[in-house]
């Protein structure tokens, strides 16, 4: 794909899925856009650059520690062995060291969730994912998603069509904010012996099971 970009520049737009991807054709020499979709953090990831780390400054102003594993992710079948024993060994070591824990986005087979949970669950720590709904049925405690496909994917056709139309991606609007859906698991609650402040339990939108 690369060389094709780079020697026949015969691509009008890219779509990528992926921050792995992003990544890889963000930062090669070619005049093609690309529009890079499903990457948790374009920043962190160095599809986009940026002087502010948002989840740093945070905790510097709320005066808590941010405590952090990176696990690359598989890129093959013969991958997912290692993967998923990096995983669970990281969280195995977040299980002694953290008072919550946040799950971001990951290749990870929900059917396996409750397993790589277990550390959480022996120390009594709340478990937030980021992915959505699907995580919080599968054994995290809560989310707060906003995924909201059917505009997403309006965001992503209206960005497209302009493109097309001769507008470069980096004057466009790359922002795209939903209502946000509060999703919880009851049962994972109880496990852990975690209560839900009465008025977060006046607005979730979704519980579990």
């Amino acid at each position: 794909m690369i060389k094709r970009l780079q020697a026949k520049n015969d691509i009008d737009l890219v779509l990528v899925m992926g921050a792995s991807a992003g990544y890889l054709l963000s930062n090669v020499d070619h005049d093609t856009n690309i529009l890079v979709f499903a990457a948790s953090n374009a920043v962190r990831s160095g599809i986009i650059d940026s002087v502010l780390n948002e989840l740093e400054k945070m905790a510097a102003e709320k005066k808590f520690e941010i405590v952090h594993y990176h696990v690359a992710e598989p890129r093959s079948l013969e991958e997912y062995p290692r993967y998923y024993q990096e995983v669970q060994a990281a969280y195995d070591k977040l299980a002694q060291e953290v008072d919550a824990v946040y799950i971001t986005i990951a290749s990870l087979e929900s059917e396996k969730l409750p397993k790589l949970f277990q550390p959480f669950y022996e120390n009594n720590i709340p478990i937030f994912s980021q992915l959505g709904n699907i995580e919080v049925k599968n054994g995290a405690l809560i989310t707060v998603s906003v995924m909201d496909e059917v505009n997403i994917v309006r965001f992503g056709a209206d960005v497209m069509g302009k493109c097309l139309q001769g507008a470069r991606p980096r004057d466009l609007e790359q922002s795209f904010q939903s209502a946000p859906r509060i999703i919880l698991n009851r049962e994972v609650a109880k496990k852990i012996g975690f209560k839900f402040p009465f008025e977060l339990l006046m607005v979730v939108d979704e519980t579990y099971p």
